[in-house]
């Protein structure tokens, strides 16, 4: 499907992840399966229901991005330097909307964004990877947990430098020579943090950081999958960097897989 693997998993509280930055007490287990979310339905109605955690009664979530609009030709990158021209012999396209012939939507960001208030899931001990290959990021979006551990990458044998300015997390500004790696970390979520290079400036990335682990990518078939999600009714939106973001809900039930589109005009 083309979908990143690396993309999945997390919540923590701020000051728990706080006291494990500064080597304090381990965070206590998230709470129990049954634990309250409030859920936004159609037409604006709120109910309640309860988060069962318990992995025999997870669902999934798949579904397509796909954009029926006029053509928008991508922005062929100026590549000033003799490295990266020679790494991209028909030139590089990047960002944009980028579909293929069948109007299948790449890198849209796909989360559940409503109707887990209050649960907490511990960020996964893997650790993702932003590469700097080519004189371009990859991935171009991605999905991160609280907490979760990312290396960022300069996979080229020249300079990069890799800046990103969030409003809830830490500023970085990395000076990467060739081969270098830098590991950091988002303690709070926020969606999207754009991550840039000062040095190339078309190089451009994504992330976005969430709270639990129900997020995916679309990818060049404009496909995504999002797995173990429990049972009830949900917010599920996907992110565009130039169309948009686009809310539906979805039910998700016990053992069954929920089927969704997302149409971008």
């Amino acid at each position: 499907m083309g979908q990143p693997r690396f993309l999945h998993l997390a919540l923590m509280p701020a000051l728990a992840l706080a006291l494990v930055a500064c080597g304090g007490d381990a965070p206590a287990e998230p709470r129990a399966a049954d634990a309250e979310a409030v859920v936004y339905g159609s037409g604006g109605a709120v109910r309640r229901q309860k988060i069962d955690r318990r992995p025999e009664m997870a669902g999934t979530i798949q579904g397509k991005a796909v954009y029926t609009g006029a053509r928008r030709p991508r922005r062929k990158a100026d590549l000033a330097n003799d490295f990266c021209i020679q790494s991209h012999a028909d030139g590089l396209r990047v960002g944009g909307v980028n579909v293929n012939d069948k109007g299948e939507l790449r890198d849209a960001y796909v989360a559940v964004t409503g109707g887990l208030s209050g649960e907490a899931w511990a960020p996964p001990s893997e650790t993702l990877l932003l590469d700097q290959t080519g004189c371009n990021y990859t991935p171009h979006v991605f999905g991160i947990q609280v907490g979760q551990s990312l290396d960022i990458r300069n996979s080229d044998p020249i300079l990069h430098n890799v800046h990103y300015v969030p409003v809830k997390n830490r500023e970085q500004n990395l000076s990467q020579t060739g081969g270098k790696i830098d590991r950091v970390q988002f303690l709070r979520p926020e969606s999207p943090v754009r991550v840039f290079c000062e040095v190339h400036g078309w190089m451009l990335s994504w992330a976005h950081v969430t709270n639990h682990p129900f997020f995916a990518v679309s990818g060049e078939d404009g496909a995504f999958m999002i797995r173990n999600v429990p049972p009830g009714t949900f917010q599920l939106s996907a992110w565009h960097e130039e169309l948009g973001t686009i809310t539906l809900d979805v039910e998700v039930k016990t053992g069954e897989t929920a089927s969704v589109t997302f149409e971008y005009e």
